[in-house]
C-alpha cells in the first residue's frame, strides 16, 4: 500500500470521525473513489445516498429504528396463507368460505398471494442471473434472515414459493437415431447450464435470495412501479458493497440497509422506469437526447457519423442511463463509477458526461465502422472481449494441429421463460430497417484431422459480456440445438463424406 493511498484513508478516516460529518468535504474527497479498505466506502455510500445522518450521535438510534421498521414490512409483507404458527400447536389452517385459495375479494390473503407472484417470478427469473461471472451472489450468507428461516414463524423463503409455484416441464429430445431421451432440469449438471446453481440446503439461503427479498419488498411499498426489469442491476452493487463490509456490526444488517439506501436511490431514478413519463423533461428519453447534445458540443464530427447512420441514442443509451452503466463493466469497476455518480451533487447530469466520454473514448472505432459494426460496439462493447475472444481464439489454435478447420458462426433468437411460465422469443430491432439483435451466437467447429477423422464442436454463447474465468466447455451443446433453432442442417452434409464423425458436447468434454 503506497504512502500516498495510506494518507488518502486517513483523510477518509478523519472526515467519518468527526460528530458531525461535513456532506460537502466527504463528496469532494469521495468524487475521486473511496477506500475499499475498513468498510469506508459502506459508511460513505450510505451517507452519500441520504441514509444515515451527518450527526454521528444519531447512528445507533436511527439504525435500530430502521432496521426494525424494515422486519416490520417483512412480517407484513411476506405473507403465507393458510399456515398458522407452529408454536400454537397448529398446522394448515381450515379452508373457510371467508378466505380459501378461489377466492376473488380483493383483499383477500390468498388473491393478493397469488397478485405478487406474478411480480415475484419476474424478479427471481433476473436475480438468478445477477452478476453470472461472480460465485459471490450464488454463495450462502453469513446472517440468513432469522424471521424467515425460523420454523416456528408463518413466513416462507421466497425460493420456496417459487418452486411452488412454477411446474418444470421435463425435457425430451430425440436424437437422430430415433432414441428418445428423458431428462429433468432438477438434475441438469453446471456443465449444460451455466444459469443453473445447485439450491443451498434448509436454513441456509444464498446472497441473491436476500435481492430477491429486497425487491419484492420494494415492489409491495411501491405499487405505482413495482418491479421493472433492471432494477436488479441497481441493488446488486449496492448489497455486495454492504455485505461485504470488514466489520460484521454492519455486515449483520446489510439488507436492511440496502434496502433503505436503494429505495432512497430509486427516488432519485425512478422516473426512467416509468414508462409514462418517458417523454417528459424527467423521464429517460430527454436524458438520452442529452447525450447526443452534449456529444455534439464536445465532437462534432462522431455526432454527424452516429446521426448518419441512424444510431439513436435509445439503441444504447437507456440501458447506460437507467441501470447506472451498471451492466457495461465488470462489477469491480462499476463501484469506482458509483463513488464519483454518489458523491456528485448533480450525480445524473454526471452520468450524462461519462456516458459521452465512453463514446469519444472509442470514437476511431465509431468513425470506421458501418452501422452493423457500430450497434455491435455500442450495445454490446465486450461481446467481442473476454470469452467470445478466448473462442476465437481457440479456432484459430486448432488449425496447428488438424488437416482442415472448418467454422461457421451465427445469430440465434432463443426463447425464454417470462412471468406467466410460457416461453416466448422475443428480440429488439433497431435502425430504420427494423435490423433485429440476436440473443445468442453460435459456433460450429469442424475439425477434419490427419488419420481422416471428423471431429465436431458446437457453442452457444449469449449476446451478453461473459467473463474469461467460465471455461468454453461451459458453452458447448448438442449439434442439433443450433440446427433445430437455426434452421441450418450441418450433420446431415458432414455424414456424406466421413463415417466417423466424432460430436463434442459437455458431456464428454
Amino acid at each position: 500500500m503506497s504512502t500516498s493511498y495510506k494518507s488518502r484513508i486517513a483523510e477518509f478516516n478523519c472526515s467519518l470521525g468527526e460528530p458531525k460529518i461535513s456532506l460537502q468535504k466527504l463528496r469532494k474527497l469521495s468524487f475521486n473513489g473511496i477506500p475499499s479498505e475498513g468498510g469506508i466506502r459502506s459508511q460513505c455510500w450510505k451517507i452519500l445516498l441520504n441514509y444515515l445522518p451527518t450527526d454521528q450521535t444519531l447512528w445507533a438510534t436511527f439504525l435500530e429504528k430502521q432496521r426494525k421498521l424494515y422486519t416490520q414490512f417483512l412480517k407484513e409483507l411476506i405473507i403465507q396463507p393458510g399456515i398458522a404458527k407452529a408454536k400454537l400447536g397448529l398446522s394448515r389452517e381450515d379452508v373457510t368460505f371467508e378466505d380459501h385459495p378461489l377466492n376473488t375479494n380483493p383483499d383477500s390473503r390468498w388473491n393478493t398471494y397469488f397478485r405478487d407472484n406474478e411480480v415475484l417470478l419476474q424478479i427471481d427469473k433476473d436475480v438468478r442471473r445477477l452478476y453470472p461471472d461472480m460465485a459471490f451472489f450464488q454463495r450462502p450468507t453469513d446472517y440468513p434472515c432469522r424471521l424467515i428461516m425460523d420454523p416456528e414463524n408463518e413466513y416462507e423463503t421466497l425460493r420456496k414459493r417459487v418452486e411452488q409455484t412454477t411446474l418444470k416441464a421435463q425435457t425430451v429430445a430425440r436424437n437422430r437415431s430415433g432414441v428418445t431421451n428423458v431428462s429433468s432440469p432438477l438434475k441438469t449438471t453446471v456443465c449444460n447450464s451455466p444459469n443453473e446453481y445447485e439450491v443451498l440446503p434448509n436454513g441456509c439461503e444464498a446472497h441473491w435470495e436476500v435481492v430477491e427479498r429486497i425487491l419484492f419488498i420494494f415492489a409491495k411499498l411501491n405499487p405505482g412501479i413495482a418491479y421493472v426489469q433492471g432494477m436488479n442491476e441497481v441493488v446488486g452493487p449496492i448489497y455486495y458493497t454492504f455485505a461485504t463490509d470488514p466489520n460484521d456490526a454492519w455486515k449483520e444488517h446489510a439488507e436492511a440497509d440496502t434496502f433503505f439506501c436503494f429505495t432512497n436511490l430509486m427516488s432519485e431514478i425512478k422516473d426512467n422506469f416509468i414508462k409514462s413519463l418517458d417523454d417528459s423533461q424527467c423521464g429517460i428519453s430527454y436524458k438520452m437526447e442529452s447525450v447526443y447534445s452534449t456529444l455534439k458540443e464536445n465532437d462534432l464530427e462522431l455526432y454527424l457519423k452516429l446521426q448518419e447512420q441512424n444510431i439513436k441514442p435509445q439503441f444504447f443509451a437507456f440501458r447506460w442511463l437507467t441501470l447506472l452503466l451498471s451492466q457495461e463493466f465488470l462489477l469491480p469497476d462499476v463501484i469506482q463509477i458509483w463513488d464519483s455518480l454518489f458523491a456528485d451533487q448533480n450525480r445524473f447530469d454526471f452520468l450524462i458526461l461519462v456516458c459521452c466520454a465512453m463514446l469519444i473514448l472509442i470514437r476511431d472505432q465509431l468513425l470506421a465502422g458501418d452501422f452493423t459494426v457500430n450497434m455491435r460496439l455500442l450495445q454490446n462493447p465486450h461481446l467481442n472481449q473476454n470469452a467470445w475472444n478466448n473462442l476465437e481464439q481457440y479456432c484459430r489454435s486448432l488449425t496447428k494441429y488438424n488437416k482442415n478447420v472448418y467454422v461457421c458462426t451465427g445469430p440465434l433468437y432463443l426463447p425464454r421463460m417470462e412471468a406467466d411460465g410460457k416461453m416466448y422469443v422475443k428480440y429488439q430491432v433497431i435502425g430504420a430497417n427494423n435490423v433485429a439483435v440476436p440473443t445468442h451466437f453460435f459456433k460450429v467447429v469442424i475439425l477434419e484431422k490427419f488419420n481422416g477423422e471428423i471431429e465436431l464442436r458446437s457453442y452457444i454463447m449469449p449476446n451478453q459480456p461473459v467473463a474469461t474465468t467460465i471455461p468454453l466447455e461451459r458453452f458447448l451443446v448438442p449439434i442439433e440445438s443450433i440446427e433445430r433453432a437455426s434452421g441450418l442442417l450441418f450433420v446431415p452434409n458432414i455424414l456424406k463424406r466421413t463415417n466417423s464423425l466424432k460430436a463434442i458436447t459437455s458431456g464428454n468434454c
